[in-house]
């Protein structure tokens, strides 16, 4: 999913060196986004690719600039990708510093369609030199697992989380469970936990 941003002066601009003019309006190939509970994007995360913009290639962090929903965001650009942070959180200790700072607004909500990007990942698997490997969305599901997301319950293959911060739940599941191995992983929001079904129809055996 894309999304249009129109970066303003704020502060200014730096590339940590230097500051230098505003860029031109862009959009971001989203990736993941923090949503809270009324849809409003706390952090975006995700990369752009328009040939001769000066940010055409990096990995971009949007931040929410203030606690009402203006509109107006922190940007980071970074060589690699970082992690998706929550507002408060984004400038802790450990950090990979970035290597353009700025300002953009923009319309950031979940209703925009970005909910989808986020709210359900997938990874996939590469043969890569004769092995087995994740790729895909697995960056993303390693992170929230690792950092995020706190185990609820489990059984019959899968998992139900509570995110930390938001309070959402999320599962994973197998969705290609009858693969070697159990197959790639799925990772989504979960809108009734009491209810949590991760499976809808009979799963085939696994191997």
């Amino acid at each position: 999913m894309k999304l249009k941003l129109e970066p303003i002066w704020g502060y200014g601009w730096s590339n940590a060196s230097r500051a230098f003019e505003v860029p031109a309006a862009f959009e971001l190939d989203t990736v993941a986004a923090l949503p809270d509970g009324s849809g409003r994007l706390l952090s975006v995360l995700g990369q752009v690719h328009e040939p001769n913009h000066p940010l055409s290639g990096f990995w971009v962090r949007l931040t929410a600039r203030h606690v009402e929903d203006t509109g107006y965001y922190v940007l980071e650009a970074f060589a690699e990708q970082p992690e998706l942070k929550h507002p408060r959180d984004a400038r802790g200790p450990g950090q990979i510093h970035p290597k353009v700072t700025g300002f953009v607004r923009g319309a950031c909500r979940a209703t925009n369609g970005l909910a989808t990007v986020s709210r359900e990942l997938k990874d996939a698997w590469e043969i890569h030199e004769g092995r087995v490997r994740a790729v895909g969305d697995a960056p993303l599901i390693d992170d929230l697992l690792k950092n995020k997301l706190v185990e609820v319950r489990k059984g019959n293959w899968a998992i139900l989380y509570r995110h930390q911060e938001t309070g959402e739940f999320w599962d994973l599941t197998y969705p290609e469970g009858e693969m070697q191995g159990g197959g790639p992983r799925r990772l989504r929001v979960v809108t009734n936990p009491d209810d949590w079904i991760p499976y809808p129809e009979e799963r085939p055996s696994r191997r």
